[in-house]
């Protein structure tokens, strides 16, 4: 699945300038109430926060970029979702708890046959690290389903084997 990554922000920009336009995101009921949000994102989790940068010898001038392969695709797909769960509803704003469970795909090595081994690892415990994939996460969220990621006082994650093949990522964001 590929998404077009400037259209989703235009999309999600387009979507908060109607929010406040409307009221709806500073309304006195949405500031006050308990809410949450819980949904599904699709996809292999991509860290984010690694960057490099280099001299381009044409321009001299230095160049920043995202290390990580798959981390604008994720980033993508993650602002996609948490825009068809938010679409309608006021950005959540307040102190948050985040809760994200990253769901990875298992090794060939966890399986005898079609058979998953019963010493198969539940946790996750490699590479990436699940506080960079966080990271992306959290950027991609911003400005979809909270104004900004600093509101996030409290965090619970999770990195662990999928047993049914669904790789991606489960979240729950709640006001405090």
């Amino acid at each position: 699945m590929v998404f077009n990554v400037p259209q989703t922000r235009r999309i999600m920009k387009l979507q908060k300038i109607q929010a406040f336009s409307k009221g709806n995101s500073l309304d006195k009921h949405a500031l006050s109430e308990k809410r949450a949000v819980s949904f599904f994102v699709p996809g292999l989790p991509a860290p984010g926060g690694s960057k490099k940068g280099f001299r381009n010898k044409v321009t001299g001038r230095i160049s920043i970029v995202e290390t990580g392969a798959h981390t604008r695709e994720w980033r993508a797909i993650v602002a996609l979702s948490g825009y068809e769960t938010m679409r309608g509803q006021p950005l959540l704003t307040g102190p948050l708890r985040l809760h994200a469970t990253y769901l990875m795909p298992r090794t060939k090595g966890d399986y005898r046959g079609d058979v998953l081994r019963p010493t198969a690892a539940v946790w996750h415990t490699k590479a990436p690290d699940t506080l960079k994939l966080t990271r992306s996460t959290e950027d991609a969220l911003s400005g979809v389903v909270w104004v900004d990621d600093s509101q996030i006082v409290s965090e619970h994650l999770e990195k662990k084997y999928t047993d049914d093949g669904k790789t991606g990522a489960i979240i729950r964001v709640e006001t405090l």
